[in-house]
């Protein structure tokens, strides 16, 4: 005979209730871990509430100090000006310029006379009219768009005559300021570009108003000459030229200036290695406003080769 174990191990019965035992504690187990999932779940919930409401709080923190920072600019604002009221700068006070430029420092009133003068079509016929095309109003977007305001100014220097007007103006007007020491600076080939007159006599008028304004008022003043870069090297070598020429009748150092994202410095080392030549412009050359150059240009500068 089978032993009894045996027999119920083959009974189908047996056989189904075990699977059924064991169906039920895998349902068991998926209850479980779906439990713990849905636990899991709730903290990360939690969790990602306990960062969102830490980064609001950081928010908040960084508005508020923010606003205090706005707050201490507007006080220390409010000071200074406070202070420059308490303190002003007393009126007997010699004052010095040393960055004027001739060529824009016209008068209105002056470019609509000789507008008339010469029958050169103004965009308007007041100096009010003409305001807005001479004056910057507002915030300039560029350097560009800010020298755009020149092109009107330009339409004045008809002639050499025209021009020492202007240079004669712009130490009666430095005058007026109370300036004692002026510094004008001027590009000679801008100047005379929209007439064709050159850049030697454009300089050479200027320095004749400069000597005829300097006889009437009490200021002493000196011209700089500007090379204007966008013009291409070519013509800064003309005004460059003309500088040199005009050195001893009241030019005392050039400059560059102009579109420098264009027109890097580096494409005018050797027109400032040129003055080094000069005695008289050795000492300005190295203190030329370039910005722009690599070391290599300095050296090139500070160390001219012959």
């Amino acid at each position: 005979m089978e032993p009894a174990s045996q027999k119920r191990t083959l009974h189908p019965l047996y056989a189904l209730r075990k699977a059924l035992y064991t169906l039920r504690s895998t349902l068991c187990a998926l209850r479980f871990t779906l439990y713990a999932l849905r636990f899991a779940l709730r903290a990360l919930r939690f969790a990602l509430c306990a960062l969102r409401f830490t980064l609001c709080t950081l928010r908040f923190a960084f508005r508020a100090l923010r606003s205090a920072l706005c707050a201490l600019r507007f006080a220390l604002c409010a000071l200074t000006k406070q202070v420059y009221a308490m303190t002003p700068i007393a009126h007997d006070l010699p004052l010095v310029d040393l960055h004027r430029h001739l060529d824009g420092n016209v008068r209105l009133e002056t470019v609509l006379e000789l507008g008339r003068m010469h029958g050169v079509a103004l965009p308007a016929d007041t100096v009010e009219g003409l305001r807005p095309f001479g004056q910057v109003q507002g915030v300039a977007p560029s350097l560009m768009d800010f020298t755009a305001k020149f092109e009107l100014l330009k339409l004045a220097f008809v002639d050499e005559d025209a021009i020492a007007r202007i240079a004669e103006e712009n130490i009666e007007d430095a005058h007026r300021e109370g300036i004692a020491y002026l510094e004008s600076r001027l590009s000679p080939a801008f100047m005379g570009e929209r007439y064709g007159l050159s850049p030697e006599r454009v300089l050479r008028a200027c320095c004749r108003g400069v000597r005829v304004g300097t006889a009437k008022w009490p200021v002493r003043a000196n011209l700089i000459g500007i090379m204007s870069r966008h013009l291409g090297e070519a013509i800064c070598w003309s005004e460059l030229e003309a500088a040199i020429a005009c050195m001893g009748e009241g030019v005392v150092a050039v400059d560059l200036a102009g579109d420098e994202a264009n027109f890097p410095g580096s494409r005018f080392v050797r027109h400032f290695v040129q003055t080094s030549t000069v005695p008289s412009y050795a000492s300005c050359s190295r203190q030329s406003l370039i910005v722009s150059l690599p070391p290599v240009a300095w050296q090139l500068i500070l160390n001219p080769v012959n």
